[in-house]
């Protein structure tokens, strides 16, 4: 009977649980000697058995879920797994190689597959909550978007109560419901810590392509179109729906502005203008996303934030303008229309906007939800504008020379 210690598993919930119900054992996998309470070891098979009752809430023998096998092409219909491959691919359990082997060993030597029967998994129920909500904003509704009048369910009295997460009722043969998965988006970024402040006094870098003949140099130029200018879809907004597009330092902006394959493009100019913040602008953050929380600790959260990146992946995907893009884009502009009029903070208090990873380089860019007037403030008004342009820092370049900087678009 072997003895684990706490330092061999690096699982922050399982060296938890070691260090708490273990033994003052001698480790047998590092010979690590009890000397304090940092250090303790339990038997590999309890901890084993553990792990085994957390994986049989979402993992099962492909027996048990009546998985039907394919003779022809010798395989199961579903995505299996061997118990070494469960442990590692699936789970991430992050312990020494030799404690992973010992465990594999310890559990049943089964066919593994998903659960198909409840509990559902909470995964699943996200991705395809997600993934119904992008076909049908796509394909189907657009402008009238609502949670539907629940029908009445007593027949159903004394049945399996459907799963919760996130606050939200979900049918586990179905996933979330389309209508709420934004709802359940936002509280995901919200016990993620995802909002965070930009300073003011922080500069933020506007592009605009233009013909060689313009010579772009106000904010009402190098800002915000005016509403009845705003004819061009974008990634977060639609035609007609103005925000200021920006990133941290021109390069990016430049990127994230400028086509190299589009026709002409070599006889364009980009002006790229700063403008500077007058106060904190509070924004969604989704440059840097948190890594998802142990399997064996907050079951809500550990698929909460494997799906946030999946979604984020999602929605900064390079998208061509190949005439499609005001259909691609819509799931984004429909999500940026939440988090800017629907989504609240503690205090009440909306977003000011959303920095999100460049397509074309990883680097932070952002929409704020700023048109023309936050930026020069209205004609003849006293407000200060939530954005200053800065005179005499615009900078121009010449289209020809920036294909050979920033290479051919991503596609």
């Amino acid at each position: 009977m072997k003895y684990v210690c706490n330092r061999c598993v690096h699982d922050d919930v399982l060296s938890a649980l070691i260090l708490e119900e273990g033994e003052e054992r001698v480790c047998d996998y590092c010979g690590a000697k009890p000397k304090n309470k940092r250090i303790r070891s339990l038997s590999i098979r309890d901890l084993s058995d553990q792990i085994h009752e957390r994986i049989l809430w979402e993992y099962s023998d492909v027996d048990s879920e009546m998985i039907s096998y394919d003779n022809e092409d010798r395989e199961y219909i579903c995505d299996t797994y061997t118990t070494e491959e469960l442990l590692v691919d699936q789970i991430g359990l992050d312990a020494r190689a030799e404690v992973i082997s010992d465990i594999a060993e310890i559990l049943p030597d089964l066919t593994w597959c998903k659960k198909y029967l409840r509990p559902a998994d909470l995964g699943a129920a996200l991705e395809a909550g997600w993934k119904e909500f992008v076909d049908l904003v796509k394909y189907d509704v657009r402008y009238f978007f609502s949670e539907p009048a629940t029908p009445s369910t007593d027949n159903d009295a004394g049945s399996f109560p459907d799963p919760e997460a996130f606050g939200i009722t979900y049918d586990p043969d179905a996933g979330l419901p389309p209508e709420r998965i934004l709802d359940a988006l936002g509280v995901i970024v919200t016990r993620a810590n995802l909002i965070r402040t930009i300073d003011s006094g922080t500069v933020v870098f506007r592009a605009r392509v233009h013909a060689s003949d313009q010579h772009p140099e106000t904010a009402a130029e190098l800002g915000p179109p005016p509403r009845e200018k705003a004819s061009q879809s974008n990634r977060m907004s639609p035609a007609g729906i103005v925000m200021f597009y920006g990133a941290f330092d021109a390069e990016t902006a430049i990127r994230e502005t400028f086509q190299p394959d589009r026709e002409h493009a070599a006889e364009r100019v980009v002006s790229v203008a700063q403008f500077r913040l007058n106060r904190l602008a509070k924004v969604l953050d989704l440059t840097d996303l948190p890594s998802p929380p142990s399997f064996f600790g907050n079951y809500e959260m550990h698929h909460g934030i494997s799906f946030l990146r999946e979604f984020n992946d999602d929605f900064t995907k390079p998208v061509a303008r190949d005439g499609m893009e005001h259909i691609e884009y819509v799931p984004t502009q429909i999500v940026t229309e939440y988090f800017r009029y629907r989504f609240q903070l503690e205090d009440g208090s909306r977003l000011d906007g959303i920095m999100y990873k460049s397509s074309r380089n990883g680097s932070p860019a952002c929409v704020l939800f700023f048109d023309s007037r936050d930026c020069a403030g209205p004609a003849g008004g006293t407000r200060e504008p939530a954005i200053q342009f800065v005179q005499d820092a615009t900078k121009h370049f010449l289209g020809s020379e920036l294909i050979k900087l920033v290479g051919p678009a991503s596609k």
